[in-house]
C-alpha cells in the first residue's frame, strides 16, 4: 500500500532536536566577493603542514596495510600518545571524532533521561553547545559575557541544584576571551556542591597565554575537550580528545560510538603528534604575532575589537554596541575575504569574526581591506 492515510499523523522532529537549524559556518553567500581570489577566514582552521613535514606524516600513514584497513580501528595508540604528551594516565584521556564528539558525549552521559536537568553556559559561545544540551532535554541557562572581565560571581550564582553540566569555553568562540583560572576554580567548587560536571572547552587553548590542562587533569569533576583541528592544522582528520577526571572520561568512552575515528585518521594523528611539535610552536608564535598586528590595525581603522587569545578576532565598526553598520562586511567582501557573521544572534549583530594565520601576507591583505574607504 502506498501513500499516507487520511488519519496519518504529521512527521515531526523531537522537541529537543535542532533539525532545520543546520550548522553552516559559511552560510553567507560568497557572491559579491570581488575580483580577488577568495580568502576564507571563516572557520578558524590551522596552518598547512610544511611540505617536508607533510611528506613525513604521509609516509608514516603509508605504512597502513590491508589488515589495518580491513579491521575495525583501535584508538589505544592515539590515546596513549596523548596521555604521554599531557603527562596524564591513559584512563584520563579518550580520543573522539573531533572535540564536537566529546562535547556531545558529555551531554549524552550527563543529561539523557535526567528529568528537569539544566545546563549553564556563557553567551555568546560555541553555537553547538546549546544544541547538544537541548537534544537531550535540558533547559539551557546563560550568563552574558561579551567584552570585559568574566562575570564570575553572576556565573557561580547561576549554578543551581538542577544544573547538571556547566560549560566554560576558553578562549571563547567567537570572542577569543579567556576565563581566568580563579574563575574556573570558583565554578568548579560550586559544581561539586550540586553534582554538576564542569567542561572546559579548550579548542583554542594552544593560542592562549595560560593553558589550564594540568589543572583540569588534577581537579575532580572537570573534563576538558581539545582538538587537532585548530593549532595542529588537521581539521580534515576529525580527531579530538577529552581529558580530566578519569570517572567522567570513562563515561564519555562508554557512551560514544565504539569505532568513532577511522584507522587512517588515527595513524595520521599519531604521526603528527610525533613529528609536528616544532610546527605547532611555530604556528602558535606566528598566529600571536599576526594577531597583534591585526588588532593594532583594527584600532587604527577605528574598529571595535574584543581582546583575543585565540586564532581569530571579533570585530565591528566603531560606535555603540547595537549600531547597525555594515561597512566592515562590505569592505571585506570587496577584498575577497570571507569572515564569519552571526546573523541569528542579536547580541552579535554587526560583528564579524576573522580567522588569523601565521602568514604575514594574509594579514597584509586583511589590513588593506579594513583600511579601505
Amino acid at each position: 500500500m502506498s501513500g499516507a492515510g487520511t488519519n496519518a499523523i504529521e512527521l515531526r522532529p523531537g522537541p529537543g532536536s535542532s533539525a532545520g537549524q543546520r550548522y553552516a559556518p559559511s552560510a553567507d553567500a560568497l557572491a559579491g566577493a570581488g575580483a580577488l581570489p577568495l580568502l576564507r577566514l571563516d572557520a578558524n582552521e590551522g596552518a598547512d603542514l610544511p611540505p617536508t613535514l607533510l611528506a613525513k606524516v604521509l609516509a608514516a600513514v603509508a605504512g597502513c596495510n590491508a589488515e589495518a584497513l580491513r579491521s575495525y580501528p583501535d584508538a589505544a595508540g592515539l590515546r596513549n600518545a596523548l596521555a604521554s604528551r599531557l603527562r596524564a594516565e591513559p584512563s584520563q584521556v579518550v580520543a573522539t571524532a573531533g572535540a564536537d564528539d566529546a562535547l556531545e558525549r558529555l551531554c549524552r552521559a550527563m543529561l539523557a533521561g535526567a528529568q528537569g536537568a539544566r545546563v549553564l553556559l556563557h553567551t555568546p559561545t560555541f553555537v553547538m553547545l546549546p544544541r547538544y544540551a537541548r537534544a537531550y532535554g535540558a533547559v539551557v541557562d546563560s550568563v552574558p559575557w561579551l567584552g570585559g572581565a568574566f562575570p564570575t560571581e553572576a556565573f557561580v550564582e547561576a549554578i543551581g541544584p538542577c544544573t547538571r553540566v556547566v560549560f566554560l569555553v576558553s578562549p571563547n568562540n567567537p570572542t577569543g576571551q579567556v576565563v581566568p583560572r580563579s574563575a574556573m576554580e570558583a565554578v568548579a567548587v560550586r559544581c561539586s556542591e550540586v553534582g554538576a560536571a564542569l567542561c572546559v572547552d579548550g579548542a583554542y587553548a594552544e593560542f592562549a597565554e595560560e593553558d589550564p590542562t594540568a589543572w583540569c587533569l588534577a581537579t575532580p569533576g572537570v573534563v576538558m575537550t581539545r582538538t587537532l583541528s585548530k593549532a595542529w592544522g588537521l581539521a580534515g582528520l576529525r580527531v579530538g580528545y577529552a581529558l580530566g577526571d578519569a570517572r567522567l572520561v570513562g563515561w564519555l568512552a562508554d557512551v560514544g560510538q565504539p569505532y568513532a575515528i577511522s584507522a587512517l585518521s588515527l595513524r595520521t594523528a599519531e604521526a603528527a603528534l610525533a613529528l609536528a611539535e616544532g610546527h605547532l610552536r611555530e604556528t602558535v608564535a606566528g598566529v600571536r604575532r599576526e594577531r597583534d598586528r591585526l588588532l593594532v590595525a583594527a584600532e587604527r581603522a577605528s574598529l571595535t575589537a574584543v581582546p583575543s587569545e585565540a586564532n581569530f578576532v571579533l570585530l565591528r565598526d566603531g560606535g555603540a554596541v547595537g549600531d547597525r553598520r555594515d561597512g566592515l562586511w562590505e569592505r571585506l567582501q570587496a577584498g575577497g575575504i570571507l569572515g564569519r557573521r552571526f546573523s541569528g544572534d542579536p547580541a552579535l549583530d554587526g560583528w564579524v569574526r576573522l580567522g588569523i594565520t601565521p602568514d604575514p601576507a594574509v594579514t597584509d591583505r586583511v589590513i588593506a581591506a579594513l583600511e579601505a574607504r
